[in-house]
């Protein structure tokens, strides 16, 4: 009996210390499961930290294409604006160069004018001359007729009386 005694506490011993072991597999067991519970969490907060680098990836991809097509546009913009400007400094310069010739053309037309104007004043100069010679040459004309006249006059007197006294 004592030898069962001491078998049976010896099995209720192991029995014991594999209800210990079992009971810490258990808590084991429980730990893993935490543990691997929370390692999916950690997953699924990881995918969805992936998830939203993708969809920011794909935001800032979508962000560079535009501001890219942006930059082609702008330049499009500054190439149209630079062709523009050296299309209005070609036709500055030909304004300048239009400038350039009516200025010489009216310089000439002025000088044409002045040199016109001074003729017309030196005509209009001896044309004043011109009259008053030939006011003077009527007066003296004139003066003359009269002076011819009275000559006429006297000689026709003359005349007569030399008729009448002859006769």
């Amino acid at each position: 009996v004592e030898t069962l005694d001491e078998k049976l506490q010896l099995v209720q011993e192991e029995l014991c210390e594999k209800d210990f072991k079992l009971l810490q597999r258990e808590q084991q067991v429980n730990q893993m499961r935490n543990e691997v519970e929370e390692k999916d969490v950690q997953m699924k907060e990881y995918e969805q930290m992936l998830k939203n680098k993708d969809q920011c990836i794909v935001k800032q991809h979508k962000e560079a294409l535009d501001e890219s097509q942006q930059v082609r546009l702008a330049r499009e913009q500054m190439q149209h604006a630079h062709l523009e400007l050296r299309e209005t400094q070609q036709r500055l310069v030909q304004a300048q160069r239009e400038v350039d010739r009516l200025s010489v053309e009216l310089d000439e037309t002025i000088q044409l004018s002045q040199e016109k104007e001074a003729c017309a004043a030196r005509l209009a100069e001896e044309l004043g001359a011109a009259h008053v010679r030939e006011t003077k040459l009527e007066i003296r004309t004139q003066a003359d007729t009269k002076k011819l006249k009275e000559l006429v006059k006297h000689l026709k007197n003359a005349h007569q009386k030399e008729n009448s006294s002859n006769g």
